[in-house]
């Protein structure tokens, strides 16, 4: 069952458990697996099924691997054209929005950064995401200049990508969680599970095929979706993250105005820690930045004033790169 129930001097063991299998392992050792730390799970398996940039050295090869990509695989402009690992290149070495549309005028493309926080987009997808997203209209003008989005209208903007059918999915899940075993890692995280991405995490889950852990992080907006999620579906591999937030007190080098971006506001971790309470379960902050740390202890201490009980819900900070002694 997967279980160490004891540990010792072998003879000792083999006295008190007589009918117990001895395996040999030849000299290799059995060691316990690894936690991770945080990732995103899904986002991995689905990138996955997309090609990669990762060995591109300037913007003259990524045009070539995207045109030979939409060569390759007779895209049409009705079909998303994905691409994962985007590299970080200095700005004479990299590809531009304009050359994006030069490729492929008519089809939407988007190149992910390896990072998962943001990625470039041509003319014809933000022309989609104008079309659909009302809350972003800054970041879309200023895209329209750079092709770029990040961190929460990146995320939005990837969520109007046609997703691959679910038994493409879950072949891929598969190979994702081959590779996170072959690096001797069980316990897997979800850093951004969304109310989209439940029903093939339901389907997933309950058919056994994730056999390791899942802990999940959820948007502000998806949390009570997640947690009756979380209820519905039959395993005991899932357990239910927190909220995020990321902000900073001083800019970053060379950007004076970039603070970073809260992601969530002071009342939105309050509802956060209601709910954590009323349900009885841990409650997780995903924070960057000093600011958003602080942001997040200094509510909770305020909130157990009046409700000690979140004590029991054992808040916690993931990431956390910078933080206050």
């Amino acid at each position: 069952d997967g279980i160490t129930c004891e540990t010792g001097i072998f003879d000792a063991l083999k006295a008190k458990y007589p009918q117990a299998e001895k395996i040999d392992l030849q000299e290799h050792t059995l060691m316990p697996a690894f936690f991770d730390s945080h990732s995103h799970f899904m986002a991995f398996a689905i990138s996955l099924l997309q090609p990669s940039l990762k060995d591109c050295k300037n913007g003259e090869e990524i045009k070539e691997t995207i045109i030979s990509y939409l060569k390759d695989n007779n895209s049409n402009s009705n079909s998303w054209a994905s691409f994962r690992d985007f590299p970080s290149l200095s700005q004479n070495d990299n590809i531009t929005k304009t050359a994006l549309d030069s490729i492929a005028p008519n089809t939407p493309i988007v190149l992910q950064h390896q990072s998962g926080h943001g990625g470039m987009f041509n003319s014809k997808a933000l022309e989609i995401i104008k079309q659909n997203l009302s809350d972003f209209s800054n970041e879309l003008n200023e895209a329209e200049k750079t092709g770029y989005l990040h961190e929460n209208a990146y995320i939005s903007a990837l969520k109007l990508i046609p997703s691959p059918d679910e038994k493409e999915i879950l072949n891929s899940i598969k190979k994702a969680q081959d590779i996170y075993f072959s690096y001797g890692i069980t316990s897997f995280q979800e850093g951004y599970l969304t109310s989209q991405m439940m029903p093939i995490y339901k389907s997933a889950l309950n058919s056994n095929i994730i056999k390791g852990d899942i802990t999940a992080f959820t948007p502000p907006d998806d949390y009570i979706s997640a947690l009756k999620f979380s209820k519905s579906i039959n395993s005991p591999n899932f357990n239910l993250g927190g909220i995020k937030i990321a902000l900073m007190y001083r800019p970053y080098i060379g950007e004076s105005e970039n603070f970073g971006t809260c992601s969530i506001s002071e009342e939105d971790i309050k509802k956060a820690l209601n709910t954590a309470c009323d349900n009885k379960c841990q409650i997780l902050c995903h924070a960057n930045g000093d600011k958003a740390c602080d942001m997040f202890i200094n509510t909770v201490k305020s909130y157990s004033l009046k409700h000690p009980e979140i004590s029991d819900c054992s808040p916690v900070i993931i990431h956390g790169q910078f933080i206050n002694p």
